[in-house]
């Protein structure tokens, strides 16, 4: 079977080294066959740390990326 080609942050993901390409392919295939995005799969699979991805996603797509655990969470309204 054919490996998806990678594109946007799996590709990213695989540039930085927090992936294999192989692997990446087969996780976005998994993550197809259970409904589920390529983010959801590989975060809550353990596949690759969450702030990884996030710090990764925020840079390849020019977001900013806000930590809330500065604040005082009681303060929140």
């Amino acid at each position: 079977m054919a490996l998806p080609k990678l594109s946007g942050l799996a590709r990213r993901l695989v540039n930085d080294q927090l992936l294999d390409e192989e692997k990446a392919g087969e996780y976005a295939e998994c993550a197809q066959a259970e409904d589920l995005s390529f983010v959801s799969y590989i975060v809550g699979g353990g596949k690759v740390d969450g702030m990884n991805v996030a710090e990764a996603a925020a840079d390849e797509f020019g977001s900013p990326l806000y930590d809330l655990s500065c604040h005082y969470s009681p303060s929140f309204p």
